[in-house]
């Protein structure tokens, strides 16, 4: 039966290394019987807000006419990879971290079906303090005048994730055999390590024959931060915030002036604590071969 590979994501998490690797090495991909399907918007009318309101119930009639233009009708064989974060839907503003997903993926499992296709779901994990972090920082990146401590209080489901929950419910879609997890923190080995870790889930025999670093989304130093938040006062849209961010991320680049990090080794730890035991079942339950990332998500 035919494959289609679905990456949801989730937000933070590489989702842009792997996705620009794959658009810039199609003939590897094209070796190992893969084919990705390049779109920044992969449904031309995504809209997460439309959905929710129509209780997605359009969201299976789209993705089966985006297979029929994006893959059936450029005759296209083999495994199918579709990446997207948007996939993992909204973030909660309640208890859950991704309180859509399911409904989501149910939809995008059944127009699957209906056009042949066998669903296999790639998700990746990110510890819980980093990926907080990191959302809380991204809000600034997309132009928001909202300093970190405000977006988190003002989102609940940020101080209470649980990938495990998320997992099973995505899990109760497709079945455990066809819902595959990976580590972000994979990454720190080598973006070269985590990109053929991720492939190989696809295709055993993946191998990245000559490897050059893609574009990954910059970490923001301590320097920028401050000074876009005070330089948003003046500045009211968000198009020429932007420019501004990516001049500052250039003039005091974190690899120089150190990554923000905006909790203490307390909060960190307070975090780690009240993750640590969905984390320990998530890593048993999914029989991830990762020993040295599960003391690291747990302890």
């Amino acid at each position: 039966m035919k494959k289609i590979y679905l990456h949801v994501g989730p937000h933070k998490t590489g989702s842009t290394l792997l996705q620009q690797f794959a658009k810039n090495n199609k003939e590897i991909m094209r070796s190992h019987g893969i084919f990705y399907v390049h779109n920044i918007r992969l449904l031309p009318h995504w809209d997460i807000k439309k959905y929710i309101a129509d209780g997605f119930s359009l969201l299976k009639g789209d993705f089966i006419n985006f297979l029929e233009k994006e893959v059936v009708s450029k005759k296209e064989f083999g495994n199918i990879l579709v990446s997207y974060e948007g996939f993992s839907g909204a973030i909660g503003k309640e208890k859950n971290i991704y309180p859509f997903s399911d409904v989501i993926l149910k939809n995008i499992s059944d127009a699957a079906s209906e056009m042949g296709y066998d669903l296999h779901v790639i998700f990746v994990i990110k510890r819980q303090d980093n990926f907080i972090e990191s959302m809380a920082l991204q809000n600034v990146q997309s132009g928001r005048l909202v300093p970190y401590d405000k977006f988190i209080a003002s989102t609940p489901c940020l101080s209470s994730i649980n990938w495990l929950e998320v997992l099973v419910g995505l899990e109760k879609i497709v079945g455990r055999s066809k819902l595959s997890v990976m580590v972000f923190e994979e990454i720190k080995k080598s973006a070269e390590s985590f990109i053929t870790k991720f492939f190989r889930i696809i295709a055993e025999d993946f191998k990245i024959i000559s490897y050059e670093p893609g574009f990954q989304n910059p970490s923001m130093s301590g320097i920028a931060y401050e000074f876009s938040l005070e330089a948003f006062k003046y500045i009211p849209d968000v198009k020429s915030r932007k420019e501004l961010i990516r001049f500052l991320q250039q003039k005091f680049p974190a690899s120089k002036y150190g990554k923000l990090t905006i909790f203490s080794d307390q909060e960190r730890k307070e975090i780690i604590s009240a993750s640590s035991e969905s984390n320990k079942l998530l890593f048993s339950r999914y029989n991830m071969d990762c020993e040295i990332y599960k003391e690291f998500y747990t302890s």
